[in-house]
Parts: C-alpha cells; sequence; structure tokens
C-alpha cells in the first residue's frame, strides 16, 4: 500500500507518498489519499472523546494517560480492522502516527523510535486487554516497559505469563517490576521459544517463579 505523508515547506502543506513500490499509480494515490483522510477522521474523533472525558495522554497525568492510550489503541484497532496496512509499511505508518495530534501527542519523539517502542503501536496491543485488567497491572509507563520487550513480542504465550505475574505483584510501579522483566528476558535469551510446547515454555519460565534462576542472572536492559 502506499501512505499519504504530510510535510510542512515554508507556509505551505505539501504530501508525500511513502510505499516499498518503485512506481506509483494514480489508483495507488486515490487509495493512499483515501486511507489518509479516514485516519484523519479517527485521530479528530479520538481527540473529541479525550476532551469530552477531560483526561490526557501525557504520562505524566498517570491515571489519566493509561484510560486516554487504551482509547487511542482502541480507535485505531478499530481503524486498522477496516484498513490493510501491507507489513513492508508498518514502519512508515506507525512513524507517522507522530505529530498528527498535539492533543495525544505533542510533536514527534527527538531521536530515532524503534517499532517495538513506538507509543500508538504498543497503545493498540494494549487495547486488547480489558481497561480493568490494565490498571490491575499499572500505569501507562509500565505497560510501555512490558509491551515493548521484543521476546514478548514474538511470543504472545510469554507476554500473557508475564503479565498474568504483574497482576498479583506487590510493587506497582516501573522500578519495582523492571528486575522481574529483565530476569524474564535473561531466562530466554538464546531460546527459540517457537519450538517449545506450552508445557515446556512454562516450565522454564517457572523456574523464574520458584527463585531458581532470578537470583544468578545478570541484569541487562529489556530488549
Amino acid at each position: 500500500m502506499v501512505i499519504r505523508v504530510r510535510k510542512k515547506k515554508g507556509s505551505k502543506e505539501i504530501a508525500e507518498y511513502k510505499t516499498q513500490k518503485y512506481i506509483l499509480t494514480p489508483t495507488d494515490i486515490e487509495k493512499a489519499d483515501r486511507f489518509d483522510d479516514d485516519l484523519t477522521s479517527v485521530i479528530q474523533d479520538i481527540e473529541q472523546t479525550l476532551l469530552k472525558r477531560g483526561i490526557s495522554a501525557d504520562q505524566r497525568r498517570r491515571g489519566e494517560a493509561l484510560e486516554a492510550w487504551h482509547i487511542v489503541g482502541t480507535r485505531i484497532n478499530e481503524f486498522l480492522s477496516r484498513h490493510n496496512v501491507e507489513m513492508g509499511d508498518e514502519t512508515a505508518f506507525w512513524r507517522y502516527m507522530y505529530g498528527r495530534s498535539p492533543i495525544i501527542h505533542k510533536g514527534k519523539p527527538s531521536g530515532k523510535t524503534s517499532g517495538s517502542r513506538n507509543d500508538f503501536r504498543i497503545a493498540c496491543d494494549m487495547a486488547k486487554y480489558p481497561l480493568a485488567k490494565l490498571k490491575r497491572v499499572g500505569t501507562w509507563s509500565m505497560w510501555r516497559e512490558v509491551l515493548s520487550i521484543s521476546a514478548f513480542r514474538r511470543d504472545k504465550r510469554v507476554r500473557k505469563w508475564a503479565i498474568d505475574k504483574l497482576l498479583d505483584f506487590p510493587t506497582k510501579t516501573k522500578n519495582g517490576i523492571r528486575p522481574f522483566l529483565k530476569a524474564t528476558v535473561r531466562r530466554l535469551d538464546r531460546i527459540d521459544t517457537s519450538v517449545l510446547t506450552e508445557c515446556e515454555l512454562i516450565e522454564k519460565l517457572s523456574e523464574l517463579a520458584q527463585g531458581k534462576k532470578a537470583e544468578v542472572l545478570p541484569v541487562d536492559a529489556p530488549r
């Protein structure tokens, strides 16, 4: 597919079309325009919802940010159910979500944001869980930490196991859960979990819960 990107050139706004294709056809451009117009409408609807509820996606406002990003993720998931974003265009799509709404996210992040740490992509993953369950784990910043870990993205069974453990965690802070997340990542280092059965995977992860491995694992940042 083709993604239309709006850019400022002096006092004017111009449109550029991003795609993996070598040649753009009029049909490609027409589809990109419809896609972008629908996305703009969705973003405006999100803005109105946030303003009406009086909540902010600013992560400094902890209680509000979780609910706000859940709304963002829910609406974008609905949008994506109507539009197919091809795998080769996903990076451009998620990056382009930044800068479209100062109400949702002010400006663009400094530096290059990896796909796994894209706030909008994380919000869409997070929105697959009920808001009540999200609140039992913690704040938006905590969910950003959990859902950006590549080991959790590669195997959803690992992610489910970790989230189930976090539901009963006594410490509901990002710093409090970080040692557990780091130890989980280290336990699975150099292991292709896709070849493990459910029982084999749970057996390896259970070693963490029993304290057999977590105490001796080196602590590195989650990947």
